[in-house]
């Protein structure tokens, strides 16, 4: 659907970046987070406040619906994407058994959706 208008979504600055996190174990994601600290950090620096990390209260919840999630993240479930609320561009770091490929695909129709998912937290880093 793309962003709401008035927002260019080839400037990250305008259209955001967040990051979204599986609930889980607290050090399991502060490890992956560590590991992929030069690539938040590069985003947060092109995004601004339009930068997003969804962890802890705001992660994903097992069995969550896209809906679900953007409503309680603060963001309408349907219609163009309004960064103001949730960033357009979002990166799932997760596995499809921890965040469904139904959620991220939901998501996609509304949102820029990517993945990453490794065995190991130094494959993060890499």
């Amino acid at each position: 659907m793309g962003v709401k208008e008035g927002v260019d979504a080839t400037r990250l600055s305008q259209a955001g970046w967040g990051v979204i996190f599986p609930k889980g174990s607290n050090r399991e994601v502060a490890a992956i987070r560590e590991a992929l600290q030069p690539l938040l950090d590069l985003r947060a620096a092109q995004a601004g406040d339009r930068f997003r990390i969804y962890d802890g209260p705001k992660c994903y919840r097992t069995d969550e619906t896209k809906s679900q999630f953007l409503v309680r993240n603060g963001a309408s479930p349907s219609g163009p994407a309004d960064p103001e609320k949730v960033p357009y561009y979002l990166l799932i770091v997760a596995g499809p058994e921890e965040i469904s490929y139904t959620f991220q695909y939901q998501l996609d129709v509304q949102y820029a959706v990517g993945r990453l998912s490794f065995a190991t937290v130094e494959e993060y880093g890499n």
